[in-house]
């Protein structure tokens, strides 16, 4: 089985001990690749949008990713003012 067709979830850790922001976004989170250790994405704990949709490997060592819980997670039915 090669690299690419094993899917796993990238390695998270806190960037701090304290929030980041006074704004309620919680704490800064990193994720790396579980196979190489390279830096994927960074993300608040209480942002919805965290790793974009095509975003599925690794680009250095081609890592299937599952990333389907750090994808956006916004409600479609969401109606702004006009």
């Amino acid at each position: 089985m090669s690299i690419e067709n094993d899917r796993k979830e990238p390695k998270v850790k806190r960037s701090s001990k304290f929030p980041t922001l006074v704004g309620g976004l919680g704490f800064l989170n990193v994720a790396h690749c579980p196979t190489c250790n390279r830096f994927l994405f960074a993300f608040y704990d209480k942002c919805p949008t965290r790793a974009s949709e095509d975003f599925n490997y690794c680009i250095k060592c081609g890592q299937h990713l599952d990333l389907d819980k750090y994808k956006n997670t916004y409600d479609d039915n969401v109606k702004f003012e006009s």
